[in-house]
């Protein structure tokens, strides 16, 4: 299978440095896609199905301020959980230092399954890390 991760239906979930073709599924906005090949240090997290709170990181260095980029993947459902909770993005996709990157049509009804997409392909979310 050539190193690709396949959703239920075997349609390829990623397929070199690109995330999901328009035929997959685990959508990615191209502004996020973007955002995630400029990232040469990354600290991510994902939270699917309502998920957990967001925690702010403490402690950091100038240094890792700005070199560090901190995502999280969350779907709608983990989005608007947040949002009624009094977390809310602001025109950058950002809460706090955390990039929020919502992703569509997820692959597999088992949150956590889903959780394991961007824990396990890191290294083609983020090829410049």
């Amino acid at each position: 299978m050539g190193g690709l991760i396949y959703s239920q239906d075997t349609k390829p979930l990623f397929k070199g440095a690109k995330v999901i073709s328009e035929n997959g599924r685990f959508k990615i906005y191209n502004e996020d896609r973007s955002y995630m090949q400029s990232c040469e240090v990354v600290v991510s997290a994902r939270a699917f199905g309502g998920g957990d709170d967001l925690h702010q990181p403490i402690g950091m260095s100038n240094a890792s301020r700005r070199k560090v980029c901190y995502v999280a993947f969350w779907d709608e459902i983990t989005l608007k959980t947040q949002e009624a909770e009094g977390q809310r993005m602001d025109s950058n996709h950002m809460i706090g230092k955390w990039r929020i990157i919502v992703v569509k049509e997820l692959p597999f009804a088992d949150q956590r399954l889903n959780g394991k997409i961007p824990k396990m392909s890191a290294h083609r979310l983020f090829p410049q890390a």
